[in-house]
């Protein structure tokens, strides 16, 4: 019985593993797929070129430090912040 339930604990334990992989990379894919830039203050450079040029549909209202890839990423949602 105590062999059941730690095969059972086990199975747990990889589930958990797998699904934190998988957010990892859902995570990963997402942040590939934006611009990325080493500084804030190229991403600062490239937001007001974006609003003054306007060369995204969307328009970027702030950056944004990733905690996935280290870089900075622009974004047009609002913070909680008000940045």
């Amino acid at each position: 019985m105590a062999a059941k339930a730690g095969a059972r604990a086990l199975r747990k334990m990889h589930q958990a593993q797998r699904r934190e992989v998988e957010r990892h990379f859902r995570e990963l894919e997402v942040c590939t797929s934006k611009g990325r830039f080493t500084t804030e203050e190229g991403a600062e450079g490239a937001l007001a070129a974006t609003l003054i040029f306007g060369t995204t549909p969307k328009k970027p209202t702030q950056t944004y430090s990733c905690s996935v890839c280290g870089g900075w990423h622009l974004t047009s949602k609002l913070s909680a912040k008000g940045r």
